[in-house]
């Protein structure tokens, strides 16, 4: 038997975690290797390589999750967004909520529909801008853009 019912499941008796495995045995120290993790023209930093070279070890092993919130952590948005496409829709709009609330600014009609897009609730404080001054700056800004972002709703509606 090639396949288990339950599909790949880490620490389960699974003939895939018997091929992961068996696949894996002689490579652990080889997976963190830079020509293996990034492309010839990927701009790296330390901790961008240290990040995806942690994704890499746990997709690997068949965590998705883990790997995403790794990259999440790790501020590698697009990759994280990459490997939650595999995942359920709540990962996916964790990735993406993620990626709006840290990445764009709140008086930003792009991150409105971002939030929206993912089912966030502005009332739970998920709406965040990266620059911690931005919510002195937020109401003055707001009474020059709001026309801007009730369009952005208006014009994109979620169904």
């Amino acid at each position: 038997r090639l396949r288990s019912n339950e599909g790949f499941s880490e620490g389960g008796a699974g003939p895939e975690v018997a091929i992961v495995d068996l696949l894996l045995r002689n490579t652990e120290d080889s997976t963190t290797n830079s020509t293996q993790v990034l492309s010839k023209d990927y701009f790296s930093s330390l901790p961008a390589h240290d990040t995806m070279a942690k994704v890499q070890s746990l997709l690997l092993r068949g965590r998705r999750e883990e790997a995403v919130l790794t990259a999440l952590t790790g501020k590698q948005y697009g990759l994280a967004m990459i490997i939650a496409s595999a995942c359920d829709r709540h990962v996916f709009q964790l990735a993406a909520r993620t990626y709006a609330s840290e990445a764009m600014t709140t008086v930003c009609p792009l991150q409105t529909f971002s939030m929206l897009l993912t089912g966030a609730d502005a009332s739970n404080g998920l709406w965040k801008g990266v620059n911690e001054n931005e919510s002195d700056q937020q109401p003055s800004y707001l009474e020059s853009t709001w026309r801007q972002h009730l369009s952005t709703i208006l014009s994109n509606r979620i169904a």
